[in-house]
């Protein structure tokens, strides 16, 4: 920038002696950043279930006790799937909102596949119990752990040095 620039710059910048200082409250999450984050996700699965189809994706007050749990997934009559996150969800680290969405994909594509075919495309040796077999259908499908922060009431995570697999008993 030439010099004069510079100086008539400057001069354009007056300090107001009344602001001593100033703080930034950090950027709390969004439902916009949830539904991104979302998206990523299931064009993720989408990408290993090609014809997985459409998954909706909700946010409502029912899905969150304000304890851990964030989320939810369900098949309706007409065999449609969506992934209700409650509003505070937003609030969670990346870690644990990615964690929880690929659990709760891991729901969906238990929903969408008899277990023959989830066998074929993913391999036997499925757990029985609901939440452990998400886990491990999120596992297989997108090539990560399923971990549970026990820090912050055992939700679900990843890359988080929680505890694998899913905890007895957690409901």
């Amino acid at each position: 920038m030439p010099s004069s620039s510079r100086r008539r710059n400057s001069r354009r910048l007056n300090r107001n002696p009344k602001i001593v200082g100033f703080s930034v409250v950090p950027n709390r999450g969004s439902s916009s950043g949830l539904r991104r984050t979302f998206m990523d996700c299931l064009r993720r699965a989408q990408d290993e279930f090609p014809d997985l189809g459409d998954v909706a994706f909700r946010i409502h007050k029912d899905a969150g006790d304000e304890g851990r749990h964030y989320a939810y997934c369900e098949q309706h009559r007409d065999h449609s799937l969506s992934i209700t996150f409650a509003p505070d969800a937003a609030d969670l680290t990346e870690r644990h909102i990615v964690g929880l969405m690929m659990h709760e994909l891991g729901h969906a594509i238990d929903f969408r596949y008899p277990a023959a075919e989830l066998a074929r495309r993913i391999g036997a040796g499925l757990p029985r119990e609901r939440e452990r077999r998400a886990d491990e259908i999120a596992n297989r499908t997108f090539g990560v752990e399923i971990q549970y922060d026990e820090r912050i009431g055992y939700v679900q995570c990843i890359r988080c040095d929680g505890v694998s697999p899913r905890p007895r008993g957690l409901r």
